[in-house]
Parts: structure tokens; C-alpha cells; sequence
């Protein structure tokens, strides 16, 4: 069942976007993460996609500030030899609560995201705002079926 959520343009790119993100990410298996982004286990082929579901409970009180931050961390990222997909999103019904949805080429550009500047300034900004952070990192499990 399907219904339309807004006739913007821009609206409907991203709602197709999140679609094939969805399907990709209907056949991966979750690995842990550590808050630094890196993986603690499964090492996976350097030639496998990472994807990275990344949760933000912000205070209401400093959602504003936080946004501000996430949009100049999203830019930069979307920036990124090895950045292929990178959205930030929030629940319709969690007002304070943000989800970056993340695809890198590989564990190596994944991990290269880790250590730029931009990434460090947004959590130096995440710790400030008083946001709390979970992770989830995932590479395909099934061949990718189009």
C-alpha cells in the first residue's frame, strides 16, 4: 500500500531513493560499531558496500543547533570519493530524533569518513548538543537483486 506524502519533487527523488536504500538494506546483516564508527567485527571485502544507520535522540531544546551541524556534515560528506548515498531523516513521529542513512563504496572509505575534519567537528558538535548516538553497520548478505 502506497499513499503520497508530497507532490514536491524533491520530496518524491528522496522517497525514491529511500526505496532502493530499503531494498538494498532488506539484505544485509548488522555487524557492532563502536561510537567511533568503526566495525568490531566481520571484516568485509574491500570491493563490499558499508551501510550505516545512525540514530540521534537530540534535546528539543537544541534540535535547531544540532540540524545546523548535521546539514554542514552531510554536505561535506556527500562530498566524498567513496561516499555513494548519504541522507539525514527524521520520524514522523519522533519529532527529536534524527537518522542518518549512509553508504560508503567500501569499509575503507567508511572508515576514511571517520577521521576527517568535518566528522570530528559534528561530534564535537553531537557531544555538545547532548544527543545521544547507536549505530548500526551492515554490508550486503544477499547478492544484490535489480
Amino acid at each position: 500500500m502506497s499513499s503520497v506524502i508530497s507532490s514536491n519533487p524533491k520530496d518524491t527523488a528522496l522517497l525514491r531513493g529511500l526505496g532502493r536504500l530499503r531494498k538494498r538494506l532488506c539484505a544485509v546483516s548488522i555487524v557492532a560499531v563502536c561510537a567511533c564508527g568503526t566495525l568490531l567485527h566481520a571484516q568485509t571485502p574491500a570491493n563490499v558496500p558499508i551501510y550505516k544507520i545512525v540514530t540521534y535522540k537530540v534535546p528539543h531544546q537544541n534540535l535547531a543547533a544540532f540540524l545546523t551541524q548535521c546539514s554542514l556534515n552531510a554536505e561535506a560528506t556527500r562530498k566524498e570519493a567513496g561516499t555513494l548515498n548519504f541522507q539525514v531523516l527524521q520520524p514522523i513521529d519522533s519529532p527529536d530524533t534524527v537518522l542518518l542513512l549512509e553508504e560508503y563504496k567500501n569499509q575503507s572509505a567508511s572508515e576514511s569518513h571517520s577521521h576527517t575534519a568535518h566528522f570530528l567537528a559534528f561530534m564535537r558538535a553531537v557531544q555538545h548538543s547532548g544527543a545521544t548516538r547507536t549505530a548500526l553497520v551492515a554490508a550486503p548478505l544477499l547478492p544484490n537483486e535489480h
